[in-house]
C-alpha cells in the first residue's frame, strides 16, 4: 500500500551561489543623526582702520571749511584757513569738506598748535590715506597758512582750479610775525 507521501524537492531550489540574498539577512543599520550648528550670518567686515598712537578716529561732523568734530572733540585743520561761515565762501567750504568725508572714517592726528577760540590743530586723513588739508587747498576750498604750515601747501594753492577762498584775506594767526 502506499501511502500519500510525495518527496519535496530539494531546499533551496537555486544553489546559494546564485541567490545569496535568500540566506543572508538583511540588517538595517539606521543613518546616523548629524545636528548642524545653527547657521548663523557671518559678521560683519568693516574696514580696517590703522590708528597710530595719539591719533582719534571715527565718523566726524563737519562744523566749518576747515573744522570737523570727532568723538565730541573740534579740530581745526592744520596748515589750512577756510573762510568763516559768516563770510563768502564759508559754506561753500564747508559743503567742500563734508564732500570729501563723506561717509568714511577720519583720522586725526593732534598737532601744536592752537587756533582762535581755542580749537586744537590736527592733520585730519580718510581712512583712504588722503590728506583733507592738502585736498581742501587743491579744490580753491581753502588757503595755506603759512606760518602755522610753513608754506607746506602754497604750490597746491597756485594751482589750484576753483577758487572759491581766494578772496579770503587769512587771519593773523596764519600771517608771519613782520
Amino acid at each position: 500500500m502506499l501511502i500519500g507521501l510525495t518527496v519535496a524537492a530539494a531546499w533551496p531550489p537555486v544553489s546559494m551561489a546564485q541567490s545569496p540574498a535568500i540566506y543572508a539577512p538583511t540588517l538595517s543599520v539606521p543613518s546616523p543623526v548629524v545636528s548642524r550648528p545653527e547657521e548663523t550670518t557671518p559678521p560683519k567686515v568693516t574696514e580696517k582702520v590703522i590708528v597710530n598712537p595719539g591719533e582719534v578716529s571715527g565718523r566726524a561732523q563737519v562744523v566749518s571749511g576747515d573744522t570737523l568734530r570727532i568723538k565730541q572733540v573740534t579740530y581745526r585743520l592744520w596748515g589750512i584757513a577756510a573762510p568763516p561761515m559768516n563770510e563768502f565762501g564759508g559754506y561753500t567750504a564747508m559743503q567742500g569738506l563734508a564732500a570729501l568725508i563723506g561717509s568714511q572714517t577720519v583720522i586725526c592726528a593732534p598737532r601744536k598748535g592752537v587756533f582762535r577760540g581755542g580749537l586744537q590743530a590736527a592733520q585730519c586723513r580718510v581712512a583712504g590715506g588722503r590728506d583733507l588739508a592738502a585736498d581742501l587747498v587743491r579744490r580753491g576750498f581753502a588757503r595755506d597758512c603759512p606760518r602755522q604750515s610753513g608754506a607746506t601747501f602754497a604750490s597746491i594753492e597756485r594751482t589750484a582750479v576753483v577758487d572759491v577762498a581766494g578772496g579770503y584775506k587769512l587771519p593773523d594767526e596764519c600771517l608771519a610775525p613782520y
